[in-house]
């Protein structure tokens, strides 16, 4: 990929991000701020790495689980279901707090894998540590 082509993709991502923060404002405007501050405060821990404990790991005290079943996905298929939802770039730490309310989660590892082998299959490419984007435009294709 041209370096043209890997700036417009980090652009298309960036402008993703900002579109959902406008949302983020207009919902303080409409609910009001203490509103909003009320429902994202379990999602961001104490020490303000929105809920990282910055090395990555992601403190899941408030994170509800659901109860598992074998017909759940796993794997690659588990991811592709959750990123599928919102293309993009998601921190693995993301992946890992979204596996674990599905009820689908199974180890750091196994997600760690799974998201490496997408990579390599070109579903996935990484943005920098522990940060990976997906289902994004590649050589005018869409993942």
């Amino acid at each position: 990929m041209t370096l043209v082509g890997t700036l417009e993709m980090q652009a298309e991502a960036l402008e993703r991000e900002a579109a959902a923060f406008r949302k983020l404002i207009e919902a303080a405007r409409d609910l009001g701020e203490e509103r909003v501050a009320a429902i994202l405060a379990p999602m961001a821990s104490q020490n303000g790495n929105g809920g990282t404990n910055g090395n990555g790991h992601v403190a899941t005290a408030d994170v509800p689980l659901a109860e598992a079943h074998d017909d759940d996905p796993r794997g690659r298929e588990a991811i592709r279901r959750i990123v599928g939802v919102r293309p993009g770039v998601w921190a693995l730490a993301e992946i890992r707090v979204e596996m674990k309310r599905r009820g689908w989660f199974t180890s750091n590892k196994g997600v760690d894998v799974a998201v490496t082998r997408m990579c390599r299959n070109g579903e996935a490419r990484r943005v920098g540590k522990g940060r990976y984007e997906f289902g994004v435009p590649v050589d005018g294709t869409l993942l």
